[in-house]
């Protein structure tokens, strides 16, 4: 209900005051109308609040939860994380994407993001080996 509304409810009440008992009883029904639109919409409006309220929120913990994995990865040292991408998606699911040189730095990365990942979130491994390039060697 928009403040208008309001407004014209008032304004009809305040007329109808010297009425007939007919008219002031007609004026209590439409002001508990009112009152009941009011409370509808307010229930609506806070429903509404709660849900942006907790999407923000975890967003909020999704990102951290992102942060934290990456962080990780770049303290160890067995690990070039340097292309090395974590997102973290609505579903709580932290995805490890890009390039590693070995498949045991693959496989250390997927082990601390699955450790480091809090209750409820699930690592998935997309990371891809990059072949070592053949060394050369000179032609004879």
């Amino acid at each position: 209900m928009n403040k208008y509304s309001i407004l014209v409810a008032v304004a009809a009440f305040s007329l109808l005051a010297g009425c007939t008992p007919e008219g002031r009883q007609d004026m209590a029904e439409g002001a508990s109308k009112v009152g009941e639109g009011i409370k509808k919409d307010a229930e609506t409006t806070g429903k509404v609040l709660k849900d942006q309220s907790e999407k923000a929120k975890q967003s909020a913990d999704n990102a951290l939860m992102s942060t934290k994995v990456k962080d990780a990865l770049n303290q160890v040292k067995d690990i070039d994380s340097s292309k090395i991408n974590v997102d973290t998606d609505t579903d709580k699911i932290i995805h490890l994407k890009g390039t590693v040189p070995t498949d045991e730095q693959k496989t250390k990365a997927n082990e601390l993001a699955t450790r480091v990942a809090a209750e409820g979130y699930k690592v998935k491994d997309e990371l891809t080996v990059l072949a070592a390039s053949p060394s050369k060697t000179p032609s004879n």
